[in-house]
C-alpha cells in the first residue's frame, strides 16, 4: 500500500493533534484515577478523568450517557477514587440534570478554563456523577 504525502501529512497532523490532546487533557490542573470494581463483567475498570468540588460534594463526569464505564458504575456504584492525597471508597451517584449538568459543567469551566473549552467542542451531553465518601 502506497500513501502519498497529502495521506502522509494528514495522518501526521491527526496524530500531532491527538497527542496534544492527551498533553492536554492529563496536565490540566488535577487528572484523578475513577477504580470500578467488577461485578458482571470479570475484570476491574479504570479510568482516567477531571474532578471538580463545590462545598458538598465531589464531582465527576461522563463526556456521554454513552461511556461504557458509565454502564459498569451504575452496575457497581461502590468506587475508589485515587487523588494526590491518597485512593478513597465512594458511592457513585449519577445525577443527569439539567441543573446538575449547569452546576457541574460551570465548575469544570472554571477549573480547567480553555481545555475543559476545547473539550466542549467535541461533548454533546455530560452526566454529572456525585461521589458521596463511604
Amino acid at each position: 500500500m502506497h500513501l502519498g504525502k497529502g495521506k502522509i501529512y494528514f495522518l501526521l497532523a491527526v496524530a500531532a493533534v491527538y497527542l496534544g490532546w492527551q498533553n492536554l487533557s492529563r496536565t490540566a490542573h488535577e487528572t484523578v484515577v475513577l477504580h470500578i470494581p467488577p461485578a458482571v463483567r470479570s475484570q476491574d475498570t479504570y479510568v482516567h478523568l477531571w474532578v471538580a468540588e463545590d462545598a458538598q460534594n465531589i464531582w465527576i463526569r461522563a463526556e456521554s450517557p454513552r461511556r461504557l464505564w458509565l454502564e459498569y458504575l451504575r452496575d457497581t456504584p461502590v468506587v475508589e477514587l485515587r487523588r494526590h492525597d491518597g485512593t478513597s471508597r465512594y458511592r457513585a451517584i449519577p445525577d443527569d440534570t439539567r441543573r446538575a449538568r449547569a452546576h457541574v459543567d460551570s465548575m469544570f469551566r472554571a477549573k480547567y478554563g480553555i481545555a475543559d473549552e476545547l473539550r466542549g467542542l467535541i461533548r454533546r451531553q455530560t452526566v454529572p456523577i456525585r461521589l458521596v465518601r463511604l
